[in-house]
């Protein structure tokens, strides 16, 4: 029995889990509360790859898996609830995509709980029974005046007017227990449900809803929301909604779902995590692009040799996929779209500040222009050397120290206070060239940076014929500082 990893990510709770090669399945679950009595009860979401089971064949063509499964409940060690029964896959023939989903719902109490899943492959070893735990907390929604339900993701939504299990609100509705939305895949659909215990059954109330995606951890940009509208509820609302990605580009994204009162106030809030892979969405838009662009902060640029300066000090600040649109799709004056690469551009500063990217532009622009003053010489522009390089992906540091010393090819060495969630570090560049202001990345300590053990013994191999000797034995010349200046900044 081996628990493989557990994934949170607050607010919802996702447990993944794949026991020596066998049982692969995802663990997701919601609290609902049942309306007038606010009674609390659970609804598990498990998803598992039929291809990890052992499947028995039912034909020549065709095979099929079964599981054995037990959910049980337990408050201060005592059950309180459980369920156990045997779940039988779908029917899977050659080429089948084999995840098949199952749907659980047990009344529970309030508080805090431990919900244990046991699996059992009957087809397989049926002595090995794989096992996962999760620690959850239910509150007491009666204290409240509102209560907005953590958002469950759509996989898929089709109209049904029967009672069943994945029932809701006219439609049978599949989990997506993955937040993770390919090229192909442009709508993204979610259900929740908002509760007013305080509020009499035969009261009303007026809510504005509001869902957006924004950029994770940047709190004011918003790439797709729906138009809010003001909505009469009673104590109990379900909330069904989409959102179109076609336009969103590839990244971590905050699907975020806002209660607002007829006083402007978000009352309710709560938000789950999804990841976008659609690079060319930097290449398209919704409508007419020569109305966008026209309107926008780049429509007065039409010259490519200008659209391409601007594009490639981008580098710095892009990710893979914007790198790679830039090497693949601009660089022929030829074949290269004036239209794309407007739109191109426009996305790429939309997507870090929607309310203002042109504000973001000439800001960045600004930090261009200082790496290019103070960076750049006759073989390359400042923002493409690696000191400007980290000067315009980090900021400026908050400490330089330059040295030229008899031994050694000049070098400059950088410390961070601070970069992201990163404290304490250091970036070290010399000039093995010895060329006027031309300075390359030897080492740093920061994550995803150059490293090189051997970065001291390289600064001095100006003098020191063992080039390749023992890591750090460089120091040995006088008037070396190098070392001690990366370990002790200043």
């Amino acid at each position: 029995m081996k628990i493989i990893r557990l994934i949170i990510c607050l607010p919802f709770l996702l447990l993944s889990w794949n026991v020596n090669g066998q049982i692969d399945a995802l663990l997701d679950y919601k609290v609902y509360y049942e309306p007038n009595t606010w009674k609390p009860y659970i609804e598990t979401h498990l998803a598992i790859n039929g291809n990890s089971l052992v499947l028995a064949p039912i034909s020549n063509k065709e095979t099929i898996g079964k599981l054995g499964i037990v959910l049980t409940l337990e408050k201060e060690n005592t059950v309180i609830n459980f369920n156990k029964y045997d779940l039988t896959s779908p029917v899977f023939k050659a080429n089948d995509n084999t995840t098949f989903y199952d749907l659980q719902r047990l009344s529970i109490d309030t508080g805090k709980l431990d919900l244990t899943i046991c699996l059992t492959d009957l087809n397989g070893d049926l002595t090995k029974t794989d096992t996962a735990k999760l620690n959850i907390t239910v509150p007491n929604i009666q204290q409240d005046s509102i209560h907005l339900v953590n958002i469950e993701l759509i996989s898929s939504l089709t109209k049904d007017s029967t009672n069943s299990v994945l029932q809701k609100v006219g439609y049978n509705i599949v989990p997506k227990l993955l937040k993770y939305y390919p090229e192909e895949e442009n709508v993204l659909r979610f259900y929740s449900e908002c509760y007013f215990p305080t509020l009499p059954v035969d009261s009303t109330k007026n809510v504005v809803l509001r869902y957006y995606i924004k950029p994770e951890g940047r709190s004011s940009t918003m790439l797709a929301m729906n138009a809010p509208k003001r909505i009469t509820t009673g104590n109990v609302l379900p909330i069904l909604g989409q959102v179109n990605l076609e336009t969103v580009p590839s990244g971590n994204y905050d699907l975020v779902l806002e209660v607002i009162s007829k006083e402007q106030k978000i009352i309710a809030k709560t938000s789950t995590k999804i990841f976008r892979n659609n690079p060319k969405a930097m290449l398209t838009v919704s409508g007419d692009p020569n109305t966008l662009i026209k309107e926008s902060f780049i429509g007065s640029i039409e010259s490519y040799d200008t659209l391409k300066n601007y594009i490639d000090c981008l580098r710095p600040i892009a990710d893979n996929d914007e790198k790679k649109i830039i090497d693949d799709e601009f660089n022929n004056p030829e074949t290269a779209s004036i239209i794309k690469m407007q739109l191109f551009f426009y996305h790429f500063w939309y997507a870090r500040n929607s309310l203002s990217p042109s504000e973001s532009w000439v800001k960045y622009r600004q930090d261009v222009n200082r790496v290019n003053k103070a960076y750049g010489n006759n073989f390359r522009k400042g923002y493409e050397s690696d000191r400007g390089i980290i000067y315009l992906k980090y900021g400026p540091p908050n400490s330089v120290s330059e040295k030229v010393e008899p031994a050694a090819y000049p070098y400059e060495i950088w410390y961070y206070q601070r970069i992201g969630n990163f404290a304490n570090k250091k970036f070290v560049f010399y000039s093995p060239t010895l060329i006027a202001n031309d300075y390359m990345l030897l080492h740093s300590d920061m994550i995803g940076e150059v490293r090189n053990p051997n970065w001291v013994k390289e600064i001095y191999r100006r003098t020191d014929n063992d080039s390749w000797g023992n890591p750090n034995t460089g120091g040995g010349h006088w008037g070396t500082k190098a070392e001690d200046l990366f370990n002790n900044p200043r």
